[in-house]
């Protein structure tokens, strides 16, 4: 294998796209109203096939963050100051409905409404009218949005492409294939050691040369892929750069007795592995450049009390164009509180998020719900998705379904699963 090395862009505060936009102030003791119609399946008829996968694009401004008067996120459902009767309260995602406020939250601050448009990155959509009736379009003294979700038009993810790989076989797995406008790709994770020759093909129909490798943790589901492709003398791909966060042998001896075979693996493969292409000291605030896509580490692994290998899992973050995306790997419950104690909230909040262990027994509910996503990818094969132990869905011991329904609950847009396939997002 041939590696070159890729470093680090030079640091700096990430560059958040979801929060970038106008503040528009707005005038008191008036009233704005929102139409909300994400969630509804209905609404979907923009959604179509292409190359196995599925283009995403925007034909109207659809709101995706309402901010208080200190910036900070309102979550769906909740108010903006709760019982205070000038709080903003955000209707259920699933149905139309209106939002009414004076402009205003409890300590007098202005509140801003964010749309994205597909054209502009972000903006700010209105003010509130005295007389509560709209004043004019978005971003002047009134606003009521009609949202079309998804239709055609402009492509959701600005040109960058993901694609999630289905398995060779029936077990979970999780590989992504990102490409970016330039034609670079990005590798996260890769699945098992039977997943790395449909892997490579599908990497060498698109020139074989990986700028980065990310990995969230060494379970063989995630690594076994490129376990095999860099124990292999003859792989036709280049890599440049391998990044990854991981304990030393002692410490999966250690805390992980039971299930420390692949990292142990990982471990001794990267030890015999060119340390030109090895990036081993991923940590918080970790970030690299692939052309337009901004890359940043949220966490290293982190060594809980339980559940250790899943809870190592590094979350990696991802701006592609005017969206953010969320790769969680295996994070469990526990990874999952202390990454929200340890980062700022707003590095949460992403457009697309992968689900956390296949889409069961991942994070809690209160995380997906600081993430508030419209797209989810699953990387759950069909019987997982059903709960299916083979008594038929429901039968199983598995928390798929639970998760399903948070995640129709939070008025979800879109889920893509690789039971049916591969799936290509862009």
């Amino acid at each position: 294998m041939v590696g070159r090395y890729a470093g680090t862009a030079p640091g700096g505060m990430l560059r958040n796209g979801r929060f970038r936009c106008v503040r528009i102030l707005k005038k008191s003791l008036g009233v704005f109203a929102v139409s909300w119609a994400i969630g509804s399946w209905a609404a979907f008829s923009g959604w179509g096939a292409v190359d196995g996968g599925y283009s995403v694009t925007l034909e109207a401004p659809i709101v995706t963050d309402i901010l208080d008067g200190n910036g900070q996120v309102a979550p769906a459902t909740d108010t903006v100051a709760p019982g205070a009767s000038d709080g903003l309260s955000l209707p259920a995602a699933d149905a139309p409905a209106s939002v009414v406020s004076d402009g205003q939250d409890a300590d007098g601050a202005d509140i801003t409404v964010v749309a994205s448009n597909g054209q502009s990155p972000t903006q700010a959509i209105g003010t509130a009218s005295p007389d509560g009736q709209p004043e004019g379009p978005a971003g002047s003294a009134g606003v009521s949005v009609t949202q079309t979700p998804f239709g055609p038009g402009m492509t959701y993810l600005d040109g960058q492409k993901i694609t999630m790989l289905a398995g060779q076989g029936d077990g979970q797995m999780m590989s992504f294939v990102i490409e970016t406008a330039g034609g670079r790709l990005i590798v996260v994770d890769g699945g098992r050691v039977p997943d790395a020759q449909r892997l490579t093909s599908f990497l060498m129909e698109r020139g074989g040369h990986v700028s980065a490798w990310l990995l969230t943790h060494a379970h063989d589901d995630h690594v076994g892929a490129l376990y095999t492709i860099l124990n292999d003398p003859d792989s036709p791909l280049t890599i440049d750069g391998v990044y990854y966060s991981m304990f030393d042998a002692a410490t999966y001896t250690a805390f992980a007795p039971e299930d420390n075979e692949w990292a142990l693996r990982m471990l001794d493969t990267f030890s015999k592995t060119s340390p030109w292409i090895l990036h081993p000291d991923v940590r918080a605030g970790y970030e690299l450049y692939v052309d337009e896509v901004h890359i940043m580490a949220l966490n290293s692994a982190y060594l809980c009390e339980s559940d250790v290998l899943n809870n190592s899992s590094v979350v990696w973050r991802m701006e592609m164009g005017s969206r953010n995306v969320l790769f969680l790997g295996d994070l469990a419950e526990e990874g999952g509180w202390k990454l929200r104690s340890d980062i700022d909230s707003a590095l949460l909040r992403a457009d697309v998020v992968q689900m956390a262990h296949h889409g069961q027994n991942g994070v809690d509910r209160s995380f997906y719900e600081a993430v508030f996503p419209q797209v989810c990818l699953w990387t759950t094969p069909q019987w997982l998705w059903d709960n299916d132990a083979g008594g038929g869905p429901g039968t199983g011991p598995w928390r798929t379904l639970e998760t399903r329904a948070w995640m129709a609950e939070l008025g979800v847009a879109l889920n893509l699963s690789v039971k049916d396939g591969d799936k290509t997002l862009k």
